[in-house]
């Protein structure tokens, strides 16, 4: 995965997501599900933050996003 340097510096500025509640059920389905944030510390999710879109995050819709960096949590037992 790349670090947030990288990701600055390679990736188009703007945001990927119109509000708040658009980000909040998109990371809920993919950020909260993967291994990369575990610790809250995903770089891709920072470059989010700072309104540049990175380009792990492949649009396949309007404001609907797949990430290149998704690894699934294992379950819990």
């Amino acid at each position: 995965m790349r670090n947030l340097e990288e990701i600055l510096d390679n990736s188009p500025k703007g945001a990927a997501f119109s509000n708040g509640t658009s980000w909040e059920i998109w990371s809920s389905r993919w950020c909260e599900q993967c291994v990369n944030d575990i610790n809250e510390d995903c770089p891709i999710i920072m470059a989010g933050f700072l309104h540049v879109m990175p380009r792990e995050w492949v649009e396949v819709g309007m404001q609907k996003y797949e990430c290149t960096e998704f690894e699934p949590r294992e379950e819990e037992q």
